[in-house]
Parts: structure tokens; sequence; C-alpha cells
């Protein structure tokens, strides 16, 4: 019950920023159609980047969710209720969690309202790619929760927002640089790329998993 009650406090402090957003990818669905009415459709993987908006949902709805929450001085006054810090800190992976799932379900109507509006008809190959292409996007999401939630707990929203901005910037830099290593080229020019790649997927996965623990010790340790 205790629970519940933070996850609908979360729902309405949000619900202004739910319309803004949906009003928001609303406009760049009709922008997206008008832009390409004149082109082809020949598989939906061709617009896969239409479905990265949704993907980032999930975490700017955590980020305005701590801004409201650190401004109105909220979590002191949670902790003064019958609610623990861990189920605090738990409810919020919980609101992560459904807001990553319904970003990634209203990304996936969207590109077939898109694949619809260009009068074409997913194949069996597309849903698959569609599926899976979703559940990579359902894991980048819910790793970005993660990191906003854990960080906010160790040192608050604005630093936090600081670290996941360099932290992004990273991604971006290794994932331009893993395409032109991926090739068979690059991969007899330096063959050690390939597992520097690795390595810092690995260290990524490794410290998430690290931020995922830590952000309880961090909650129990939060001063207010």
């Amino acid at each position: 019950m205790k629970r519940k009650g933070l996850l609908l406090n979360d729902f309405y402090t949000l619900k202004d920023q739910y319309f803004t957003y949906g009003k928001v990818m609303l406009a760049l669905m009709v922008l997206a159609c008008l832009i390409n009415i004149s082109s082809e459709l020949t598989e939906l993987s061709e617009v896969a980047y239409l479905m990265s908006p949704f993907a980032i949902f999930a975490m700017s709805m955590m980020m305005t969710l701590f801004t409201y929450e650190e401004k109105s001085g909220f979590m002191k006054y949670a902790f003064t209720t019958p609610v623990t810090r861990k189920s605090y800190l738990q409810e919020k992976y919980l609101f992560s969690l459904f807001n990553t799932t319904a970003g990634i379900l209203v990304g996936i109507v969207f590109l077939l309202m898109y694949a619809l509006f260009h009068k074409y008809v997913p194949t069996v190959q597309d849903i698959s790619w569609m599926l899976l292409f979703s559940g990579g996007e359902f894991l980048v999401s819910m790793v970005m929760s993660i990191w906003v939630i854990a960080l906010n707990m160790k040192f608050g929203i604005a630093k936090a927002r600081s670290i996941l901005l360099i932290a992004m910037v990273a991604v971006v830099i290794v994932g331009t640089v893993s395409v032109p290593a991926s090739s068979l080229t690059a991969a007899n020019s330096f063959p050690g790329m390939q597992w520097i790649l690795i390595a810092f997927l690995f260290l990524f996965v490794a410290a998430t998993v690290w931020m995922f623990c830590m952000s309880f010790r961090w909650t129990e340790r939060k001063e207010l």
C-alpha cells in the first residue's frame, strides 16, 4: 500500500509532463510523415531512428521527477512517514520500469502507424526485427534509468545530470568508433580495437550492476 501511494504520487507529479511529452512526440510523428511523404518504405529497420526518442523517455521522466522532489523536499517528508528508504528506492525502480515499458510500447505503435501512413504492411521479418530492437532499447532505457536513480541518491540531481552527460558523450564516441572498428579492414589494422570495445562494454555493464547495488547503500546514508 505504501508503494502504491508513492507510485500514485509520482504519476500525479508528472501528469503535466506526460501530456507535454505526448504533444511533442505527436508533433514529431506528423513532421516525420510529412518530411518522408514521398519516400518509399521497404522495411521497418530503415526508420529505426524514429523509436530513439522513446528510449530516453524513462530517463527524462526520472530526472524531471527528482528535480521536482529535490525542490519540494519530498524525500525528506517521505522518510518521516512509515515509508522506509529501501521501499522508497524500490518504488523508484518500479516507476522507471513502468515508464520504460510504456515508452517502448508507444514507440512500437508509432513505428507501426508510420508504416501504415506509407501503406506498408510489416512482414514477419519486420516484426522479428522490431521485437529484437525494442528489447535492446528496453535494456538501454533501463540502464539509463538505473544511472539516474543511483547517481541522484549519491550526489543529487544537479551533479547526476552532469555525470550522465559526460557518460553519454563517452558512449557516443565509443559507438562512433565501433562502426569502422567492426569492419574487416579495421580489424586487420587494429587487431586490439575489438577487444577494447568488448572490455568497454563489460566495464559499462559491471558499472551499471554496481550502481544498482550501491544505490541502496547510498539511499540509506543519504543526508536530508
